[in-house]
């Protein structure tokens, strides 16, 4: 689908992805209601971006008003933010970031059936 020149890009803007996902069923495509941001399953915590793009009055996020985070409207989703924050402090700092690199390739790196 990334590949299809019909289906628009994922977008450097607040909803990178809308436009592909319109495409996407506007075309009659398959779409499934996958509800990563709900029971659990993941945690965005919203509007990073324009917070951290504050620091450079020449990006487009740098004037946004709306700075808080949204945790994507997930009950009690600060706390559980805070919470991760926590757990993964010692990894989180300068000083953790080979620990953080070390469990991040352990995590996502590639699969190999072979060892699993």
């Amino acid at each position: 689908m990334y590949d299809d020149p019909a289906i628009p890009p994922l977008l450097n803007c607040g909803s990178p992805a809308y436009r592909l996902q319109r495409a996407v069923i506007d075309r009659g495509d398959v779409v499934v209601d996958v509800p990563t941001n709900r029971n659990g399953l993941t945690l965005h915590r919203g509007r990073a971006g324009v917070t951290a793009a504050a620091a450079h009055p020449r990006h487009p996020y740098a004037h946004a008003t709306k700075r808080d985070p949204s945790f994507m409207g997930v009950y009690g989703g600060g706390a559980i933010w805070a919470e991760a924050e926590a757990t993964y402090a010692a990894r989180l700092g300068a000083d953790g970031e080979p620990a953080l690199l070390d469990l991040l390739a352990d995590r996502l790196g590639p699969h190999n059936p072979d060892t699993a």
